[in-house]
């Protein structure tokens, strides 16, 4: 039963990523009437870091799996950190200039950052293990990984 959704998952990876990236938009850019505002809230960071942390991972995931395999995994893996961090910066900076209700938060960019970062950190970490997994039946990392 799982294997189908496994192999959507795989087959639509990058569209899974572009989905996500687009809702981070609409979460930060969207006037916030369900909860106040309340200066720096440690749980507000958490979700933060949380949320650019699955942005990398999506995005490191769907490099790996399109077989831009011909760039090192340094370069490709740099270069998708990079565009993260700079999606986090710019999203703070329209916050800022576009709406009138949301504000640009140096913590919120901050949290954001270490989310890739820790994204990239983890993801890398388990490259290689995701990699040796490829023909292992039943492995958590196989469920994801192959097709």
């Amino acid at each position: 039963m799982l294997q189908p959704i496994k192999n959507w998952l795989v087959k639509n990876a990058v569209l899974l990523s572009i989905v996500f990236t687009i809702l981070v938009a609409i979460a930060s850019l969207v006037k916030p009437t369900s909860f106040p505002k309340t200066g720096v809230s440690f749980s507000d960071k958490i979700a933060h870091t949380a949320i650019y942390f699955i942005l990398t991972i999506l995005w490191l995931f769907s490099m790996m799996r399109q077989k831009v395999s011909q760039y090192p995994f340094s370069k490709i893996g740099i270069a998708i950190l990079l565009l993260v961090i700079g999606y986090g910066i710019f999203i703070e900076f329209l916050q800022d200039t576009l709406t009138d209700y949301r504000s640009f938060d140096y913590y919120d960019m901050l949290a954001n950052t270490l989310g890739a970062c820790l994204g990239f950190l983890i993801f890398r970490g388990f490259q290689q293990q995701i990699v040796n997994l490829k023909s292992v039946e039943n492995s958590m990392f196989c469920l994801l990984y192959t097709s």
